[in-house]
């Protein structure tokens, strides 16, 4: 009995062994699953852990991979270890880097004062994001950085890095209505957003006083081009229609009426408005056959130049700034990371479609941005681009 009971447990190890040898091109399609473990074993506490256990398991991750690493049976083994243990570091680190006030209670006509950060046009009237420089009957407390606002319908002319100061209504960020229901508090807490309310009246411009640094200035021109574009394509085109193809350029939705919502939701057309895979590789293969197709038709340069390089290169380009004129959401930036990686295969001659390209879509999005884990849009986009990639290699 005993010599048949270690026989089976040699052939099991075998077996196993077999199996993961087999894989070994596969293995890398676990580093996001590890890294996603370490982060939701973080966000599923009941508690707020010490800020120093991150790093202590971070340490102690470090400690097992290196010696566990001697034996290659256990290599595997290890690297789970040392990712789980990053991703769980990494989502406390960033929970308590963009820790910001919060406002305790709500205030129901306070004067507010800053300076706009994004503005995102609305039916109702636009939607803003301030930074906060001053919030009148605080009483002491701690005053939010940011705040959301919906202000009031005449403020169309409303513009990023305008200083303004409105008469609003504000409260803590609602958090869920029932549980497991989307938190909204959560979101906004990441955001660095202290407050959301509305406006009672127009806004009143005020003089700029602070300068907004380099990347202040850079956001100011981004979020800025955004809104133009948008209001641009609005004015241009009859609504609804002109809201809807604002929003598939901006990723900026507020225009669309609300029963045109209702409608997209109830045909399953509502994902189409979330700028994704479909929409970054439409621009960037529309601007790589166009540059390829454009630059191939003068025969000096398609005998002596790389076209398919160049070509690559002006659709990564093109890429990114849709990206950012998107606003950089989570299926924008697994969309970029993925597509990035197909045109940098295309540049060393080498395939790109995979579930490798997944896979480090996702580690490269739960680094900069464990949160997101949690997020719908981050779990059905990476769910539908396995489903579709799995096929693709089935069928190839």
């Amino acid at each position: 009995m005993a010599a048949d009971g270690t026989e089976t447990a040699d052939g099991l190890r075998a077996w196993v062994s077999a199996r993961l040898s087999a894989e070994r091109e596969r293995w890398v399609l676990w580093l996001p699953v590890a890294l996603g473990a370490g982060i939701g074993l973080y966000f599923a506490l009941p508690f707020e852990p010490l800020r120093i256990l991150g790093i202590v398991l971070l340490v102690a991750g470090v400690a097992a991979a290196a010696l566990m690493w001697r034996v290659w049976a256990l290599r595997i083994v290890a690297v789970a270890i040392l990712a789980m243990t990053l991703g769980f570091a990494l989502a406390q680190w960033r929970t308590h880097d963009v820790a910001a006030p919060v406002l305790e209670r709500t205030l129901n006509a306070t004067a507010v004062t800053g300076q706009v950060l994004s503005v995102e046009p609305g039916v109702r009237g636009p939607r803003v994001v301030l930074a906060v420089e001053a919030i009148a009957r605080l009483d002491g407390k701690p005053v939010p950085e940011r705040i959301r606002l919906r202000l009031h319908g005449d403020d169309t002319d409303i513009r990023p890095g305008a200083r303004i100061r409105v008469r609003a209504r504000l409260a803590p960020p609602p958090s869920a209505s029932y549980p497991g229901a989307y938190d909204f508090s959560r979101q906004a807490w990441y955001a660095r957003l202290g407050a959301v309310g509305f406006a009672f009246g127009p806004a009143e411009r005020l003089e700029s006083t602070i300068s907004p640094g380099l990347w202040g200035r850079l956001n100011g021109l981004v979020e800025g081009a955004r809104t133009s574009i948008a209001q641009r394509i609005s004015t241009g085109i009859d609504k609804p229609a002109g809201a809807v193809a604002a929003a598939l350029a901006t990723g900026l939705r507020g225009e669309i009426p609300e029963e045109v919502r209702a409608q997209m939701r109830d045909s399953g057309l509502a994902h189409l408005l979330a700028i994704s895979g479909l929409h970054i590789g439409l621009v960037a293969g529309f601007v790589f056959a166009l540059v390829r197709g454009g630059l191939a038709l003068v025969p000096s340069l398609a005998l002596r130049w790389p076209l398919k390089q160049i070509a690559a290169v002006a659709a990564l380009i093109a890429a990114a700034v849709y990206m950012l004129l998107a606003g950089a959401t989570v299926p924008t930036q697994r969309a970029f990371v993925m597509t990035a990686i197909v045109l940098l295969a295309v540049l060393v001659n080498r395939t790109g479609i995979s579930l490798r390209l997944i896979a480090v879509a996702a580690s490269v999005v739960l680094l900069l941005r464990p949160e997101a884990l949690l997020s719908v849009s981050f779990q059905m986009s990476f769910a539908a681009a396995i489903a579709l990639v799995a096929a693709y290699e089935a069928f190839a």
